[in-house]
């Protein structure tokens, strides 16, 4: 048989911390220790030597160097505008424009027709309020609205008022379409 095994606690690791234990009474060790030694003492400087300053005056022996304005004109000179009123003022001058050049263009158009027509680079967008002018109207809540993106069935929706939809004519062609080939393929098979 092999020699005996030594217990954990009679290994010379654990004896070397249990030695380090008693040597201070936290317990903690010389590396961790250092952690907490206080820093060095601060090295003493002498004071700083203050110059002599002048003492203090008021401006009164200097008015006579500036302009003599009157209050009014001290208020519009003091009148300075800043970045955000600036940026309104621009902005305003710039939908006036916009507001001038709508008025000339929208005469030329009827409203359904204009829409998505471009001023000075900006889409025009027509709305027009169905609820009250078109018969039958049911808004996309309650199952209307324009286009069958919420039917399962698109061919079995009835189509509403509204605007109007150029493949809608589209989708019958191709029904008739598909219904004369169906008759054409029923014939050639009977004889």
């Amino acid at each position: 048989m092999g020699k005996p095994r030594q217990r954990k606690e009679d290994s010379p690791y654990v004896k070397h911390l249990k030695q380090l234990a008693k040597s201070h009474p936290t317990g903690l060790t010389p590396n961790l220790l250092r952690l907490f030694d206080p820093p060095p003492p601060v090295e003493y400087k002498e004071p700083i030597e203050k110059k002599e300053l002048p003492p203090y005056t008021g401006i009164a022996q200097f008015v006579s160097c500036f302009e003599n304005l009157s209050i009014d004109d001290q208020e519009s000179q003091a009148k300075v505008e800043t970045i955000a009123e600036r940026r309104a003022r621009v902005n305003a001058a710039r939908l006036e424009k916009g507001k001038e050049k709508l008025a000339e263009e929208i005469p030329k158009y009827a409203y359904k027709h204009a829409d998505g027509t471009k001023i000075d680079n900006r889409r025009i967008l027509v709305d027009v309020e169905r609820g009250r002018t078109v018969k039958n109207w049911l808004p996309k809540r309650l199952g209307g609205g324009l286009g069958n993106a919420r039917s399962s069935q698109p061919e079995a929706t009835p189509q509403r008022g509204g605007r109007y939809r150029g493949d809608y004519r589209r989708r019958e062609e191709e029904a008739a379409r598909e219904k004369r080939r169906g008759e054409k393929r029923g014939r050639g098979s009977d004889s």
